[in-house]
């Protein structure tokens, strides 16, 4: 956004002046541009984006995902493979050997 990272933005303002112009968001919220940062130290995953992503992700984090972490799905959609239909949620607890509910 005119020459500046949303991420920079976001951590300095404290608003997302892309998405959510004029929102405050709490100085707690930290923009973090990678996605393997962003789990590293993560208790609980929470899922909220199109599910033809999940697969790219989850063997982007796979690695990065602490021990014990567990997840929230709030994904719509199915996993389809030739001969099989999976809820995605399933295919977070393969991908990454931990557990995943699911909030619709």
């Amino acid at each position: 956004v005119n020459g500046q990272k949303l991420s920079e933005i976001i951590n300095s303002t404290h608003e997302n002046v892309k998405y959510l112009p004029g929102i405050k968001l709490p100085d707690n919220v930290l923009a973090v541009p990678s996605v393997v940062e962003s789990v590293a130290d993560a208790d609980i995953l929470v899922w909220v984006l199109p599910h033809q992503f999940v697969a790219r992700i989850c063997s982007q984090i796979k690695s990065s995902v602490k021990a014990g972490a567990v997840s929230l799905s709030c994904i719509k959609g199915l996993q389809e493979s030739p001969g099989k239909i999976a809820l995605i949620s399933s295919l977070i607890t393969e991908e990454l050997n931990s557990e995943c509910s699911v909030l619709m």
